[in-house]
């Protein structure tokens, strides 16, 4: 059963009908922030879901850097986070990555919070959150702890496969979250309307089987996100969008020559793995899957970034001001086809950027862009990974009004390409741009780009047809 989870990001106007006729059947619902900040679009994206005929719940984006977890499980619970038994309704906790990533605490500190959240959450609803999370961040930030396996699980890999789960975990995850493309978190829940509705206490949760139990009935979560457990590309195809887990997995390791398929039909009769095919033999579901022998560096680079009068390093938390003080106008998201960002957009895509894996195809690394000697954050730049067969990435900057004319934009892009062509060899690097941006079509003509394309007409800004410039160089004409 397919199912979303939005914030305020999506806005108030999010149309949970058209998602409903896409067959999603239900939504979470960022409710609250720490202890004391509420969604200013949660009352309104509630009540659409409601009317769109989903089962919604809220959800609480947990700061453990902040109050104690049975303060802001009691923020929670009286600020849209309590459980009803109308069968509509759905609980839920929100843990995210922070700054730093484990919010500062200890793997001891961290349990300590996660547990006293959820003994909080449970007396005040006779609930139990289950969680959600990455194994890595289990790992990472809990040491991998067993002490929550007694809670059903939700966990977010895009990589294809729910696979590996965290540590005592076993069977099917109550929900998988498998994708967070356009700009919007999706999920299937392994189990039946009826059983999503029901949302049992937890001393009614019985083990989670392969095709699901009564752990699977319950699909509130504790979010660890977004960041990929495993190593590899992976290709999926689905036979089925309306059954959990009817997909067939091919996952591909980092020197492109082994397989291995994984496929979980409510059956649960898994299909025989590549591994055990006879030699010789060629496993259908290989043929999804085209071999290709160059090496891909896939370590990470040396961060921060320095040139002669920038620094370039990951986006932290504490960077909002600086990043909401650029988001927010107009004239910078006038050729970015979007809106300009209130802070609530803001913060959640600061979060975002901050958490960003840079391993595989549609991986994005953004960089914050700071003078030397300042703390001051005045842009981005961004690479991104957009064809793993093929080589190619894309690159792109944002910059505060205040820091234009000075150069600083080809100095950053300059640094980006030297890590892309030399650090992670890629053969083509790309750029795109409006038409009538003209400042930046004359910064990708002083890196040595060239023009491949004007495309006429091909997209729309608002309600303004755009025209859009290519810019492209390739590794073997990069100076160095």
């Amino acid at each position: 059963m397919k199912g979303i989870d939005v914030s305020s990001y999506q806005g108030a106007e999010f149309d949970f009908a058209a998602q409903y006729s896409a067959g999603v059947r239900f939504a979470y619902i960022k409710a609250t922030e720490g202890s004391s900040y509420l969604s200013p679009t949660f009352s309104q994206q509630y009540t659409k879901a409601t009317a769109a005929g989903m089962i919604r719940g809220g959800y609480h984006f947990a700061n453990p850097a902040g109050a104690c977890g049975a303060t802001q499980a009691t923020y929670f619970v009286n600020h849209g986070g309590g459980w009803s038994a109308d069968g509509k309704t759905l609980p839920g906790v929100d843990i995210e990555y922070g700054s730093p990533t484990c919010y500062g605490l200890s793997q001891t500190a961290m349990i300590t919070w996660i547990g006293d959240f959820l003994a909080k959450y449970q007396a005040l609803t006779e609930r139990a959150a289950p969680i959600y999370t990455t194994t890595c961040w289990s790992s990472q930030c809990t040491g991998n702890t067993a002490k929550f396996a007694a809670n059903p699980l939700w966990v977010a890999n895009y990589n294809g496969t729910y696979s590996p789960l965290p540590n005592r975990w076993t069977g099917t995850p109550a929900i998988w979250q498998y994708s967070s493309s356009n700009n919007l978190d999706k999920n299937y829940y392994n189990g039946t309307l009826t059983q999503l509705k029901a949302s049992p206490p937890a001393d009614r949760l019985g083990p989670i089987d392969r095709c699901g139990g009564r752990r699977s009935s319950w699909p509130s979560f504790a979010i660890l996100r977004r960041c990929s457990a495993l190593p590899s590309r992976t290709v999926v195809g689905v036979c089925d969008p309306s059954t959990l887990f009817c997909a067939a997995a091919v996952r591909l390791s980092r020197r492109w020559r082994s397989f291995d398929a994984i496929c979980a039909p409510p059956s649960c009769r898994h299909p025989p793995s590549l591994s055990r095919t006879p030699p010789g033999a060629q496993h259908p579901v290989a043929k999804l899957v085209r071999r290709h022998r160059y090496r891909r560096r896939m370590s990470a680079p040396d961060l921060p970034v320095r040139t002669e009068r920038l620094l370039l390093r990951r986006f932290v938390i504490d960077d909002l001001d600086d990043y909401y003080g650029y988001q927010r106008l107009p004239e910078v998201a006038r050729f970015l086809y979007r809106e300009p960002l209130d802070l609530d957009q803001s913060r959640e895509r600061l979060s975002m950027a901050a958490e960003l894996t840079f391993k595989g195809q549609d991986d994005n690394l953004v960089l914050a862009v700071q003078t030397v000697g300042s703390t001051r954050v005045i842009g981005e730049v961004v690479l991104k990974w957009t064809d793993v067969r093929a080589q190619q990435a894309e690159v792109g900057y944002l910059l505060h009004p205040s820091a234009t004319g000075r150069g600083y934009a080809t100095e950053a892009t300059t640094a980006m390409l030297k890590l892309g062509f030399e650090h992670y060899e890629f053969h083509r690097i790309f750029a795109r741009l409006d038409a009538e941006n003209i400042a930046s079509a004359a910064v990708c003509r002083r890196l040595g780009m060239r023009q491949e394309a004007h495309l006429i007409e091909n997209d729309l800004r608002g309600d303004e047809w755009g025209s859009e410039l290519i810019f492209a160089i390739l590794r073997r004409e990069w100076p160095g």
